[in-house]
This record gives C-alpha cells, structure tokens and sequence, in this order.
C-alpha cells in the first residue's frame, strides 16, 4: 500500500516536472524570438543614427562655409 503510494506521489512530481519544463521552453522559444527582434530594431536603430549623424555633419560643413562667407563680408557678386 505505502509502495504504491510512494509510486502515485513519484509519478505527479515527474508528471509536474515534465510540465514545467515543457512550460519552460516554450518560454524560451517566446524570449529568442524577441531578443531577435530587439536585436533587429537595434541595428535599424545603428543604421538611422548613422544617416543621421552624416547628415549632422554635412550641416555643419555647410554651417563653416556659411561663417567663413560672413566673416568675409558675403559673396560679393562682382567677384563671382
């Protein structure tokens, strides 16, 4: 009687434990697939600031001529 008892109580905890972990990965297999997507967004992200951050310094550039010109009292359409 205490044996198969013994046998009842080892069969719910296996029987718990395989849900458990058929519960945990289904989980992993959720989280992989949104670490792929953060990490997808990450280098769209990366890719964005670099356009961004060329575009920046193309502004300045611009901005340096524009301040030279000044400096210089302006285009003088005379000498143009």
């Amino acid at each position: 009687m205490i044996s198969k008892i013994i046998n009842l109580v080892q069969f719910i905890f296996i029987l718990t434990l395989l849900i458990y972990i058929v519960d945990l990965k289904d989980k992993n297999k959720k989280l992989e697939s949104k670490e792929v997507e953060l990490i997808d967004k990450h280098l769209d992200l990366q890719m964005d600031n670099s356009k961004l951050l060329d575009h920046i310094n193309l502004l300045d550039d611009e901005i340096k001529i524009l301040s030279s010109c000044c400096a210089n009292e302006g285009l003088n359409p005379k000498n143009i």
